[in-house]
């Protein structure tokens, strides 16, 4: 998780911004931070930062619902092979883009799954933000570490961890049927 992303985030419980409650070490503003945790001062929740991702789940996603969720997706998404320019085609096809809409947005995946889309996204120029239930967001992480224009955080867009009216251009490919 890098510093820029702090200020985008919310509570998922609450909705009320996030601070730093505990750091392996004083992040560098460009270095991802690997280790620590969020509070919110409103609700005292407390969220794990693990694998530089923020780990955004209200107390109430323990439920078995969201559980089998979870592992269905996580396991189903991790094995999708794609190539980048079929993805890309998909892509602007579905969401009625054209390549150049997206250039310097900053842009919601909302239940980026492996973060295919999130990926396409970035390459045409936007900053993104990829939020998925399911831990299938680990084959983001080294994308995200390479690339600063990248975030990666677990939450439950039921709840979503973010603050209103941030983004210029919200997706979510394949998951709001569910």
């Amino acid at each position: 998780m890098r510093m820029g992303l702090l200020p985008w985030l919310a509570s998922p419980c609450c909705g009320a911004p996030l601070r730093f409650a505990s750091l392996e070490r004083m992040p560098d503003p460009q270095a991802d931070i690997e280790i620590g945790s969020l509070a919110c001062a409103a609700c005292r929740c407390e969220y794990p930062i693990a694998t530089g991702v923020p780990r955004l789940l209200p107390p109430q996603s323990a439920d078995k619902r969201v559980v089998r969720t979870s592992r269905s997706f996580t396991w189903e998404w991790t094995r999708y092979p794609g190539s980048m320019a079929e993805d890309q085609r998909v892509f602007l096809e579905e969401c009625q883009l054209e390549a150049g809409d997206l250039q310097g947005k900053l842009v919601l995946d909302a239940g980026c799954g492996m973060g295919r889309y999130a990926l396409v996204a970035l390459s045409l120029g936007a900053e993104v933000v990829a939020v998925d239930l399911s831990e299938s967001w680990t084959r983001l992480v080294a994308a995200a570490r390479e690339n600063a224009e990248l975030h990666v955080a677990q939450g439950d867009l039921l709840r979503p961890p973010l603050r209103p009216e941030l983004f210029d251009l919200v997706y979510s490919h394949g998951v709001l049927h569910h």
